[in-house]
């Protein structure tokens, strides 16, 4: 399967270079899927802030343009 699984075969054959090569290639995707994961909330979160302040801003003006 993946870089784990694939690390994990290389070890019990012994190929300790190709275990580490793996484990590395796999940490690394890891990071980048964490970091990756991480901005993608922290931009939904922002883009959801803003339409939700857009909608606010416009529901103010409307009620003002009706004179409440």
């Amino acid at each position: 399967g993946g870089p784990e699984s694939q690390a994990q075969d290389r070890k019990m054959v012994g190929d300790i270079t190709g275990a580490q090569s793996y484990a590395s290639t796999a940490k690394c995707l890891n990071i980048w899927a964490l970091v990756l994961g991480i901005f993608l909330t922290i931009g939904s979160i922002v883009l959801l802030v803003s339409v939700y302040r857009g909608a606010y801003q416009m529901s103010l003006e409307m009620m003002k343009n009706r004179g409440y």
